[in-house]
């Protein structure tokens, strides 16, 4: 019988080790969803959301399956991102954020990582919906101007890579880093200055 018991008290406090494991603060969440997209961890990064993934920038909102947003990190991925979180902080479960991102196309682009402000919205621990609230660092004239003269060179030297800008899908993400890189190479620079 002490035996029994023993059993029994060691599969009570089994139980009550799992019912008291630390939940992630909403910090910790947008942490990990960073660490996530970082490593391309694209599993990681969807089970961090709710159903679907909601993103908010210059006006758009835009509701995404997990299987559209794995195609767009697909996408992203090819251009080998790093975000970096500069600051975080949380209040009433919203997670303020001020993030860089480098990679190739934002450096061939804009000259220099963008820097964004952004608000992550989080419900049943999950993120709920992140906006971007403004541009810190976007050179938006210059990013237009870097565009205007790859889809030129395109046009005029490799039209078979034409329609990349807007197939944001693995395929169109490797035909935009092509033609970035073929345009630098014909070039003979890069375009970063700002």
């Amino acid at each position: 019988m002490p035996l029994k018991w023993a059993l029994y008290l060691l599969f009570c406090l089994g139980l009550l080790s799992c019912s008291t494991k630390k939940q992630p603060s909403p910090t910790e969440i947008a942490q990990q969803y960073y660490r996530a997209m970082n490593q391309s961890d694209y599993e990681g990064v969807t089970e961090l959301f709710l159903d679907s993934i909601r993103m908010i920038e210059n006006g758009y909102d835009i509701v995404l399956s997990k299987e559209d947003y794995i195609n767009w990190l697909q996408w992203d991925s090819v251009f080998k991102p790093t975000y970096k979180i500069l600051k975080i902080s949380e209040k009433n479960g919203k997670v303020q954020l001020h993030v860089s991102k480098s990679c190739r196309r934002t450096l061939f682009l804009n000259g220099e990582a963008v820097v964004n402000n952004e608000l992550m919205t989080l419900r049943d621990r999950k993120i709920e919906q992140v906006e971007i609230l403004n541009y810190v660092v976007f050179h938006d004239s210059l990013w237009d101007a870097n565009r205007s003269k790859l889809l030129r060179w395109v046009d005029e030297n490799r039209p078979e890579l034409n329609g990349f800008l807007h197939d944001q899908s693995k395929t169109g993400g490797l035909n935009y880093l092509k033609a970035i890189t073929l345009f630098e190479a014909h070039d003979g620079k890069s375009l970063k200055s700002p």
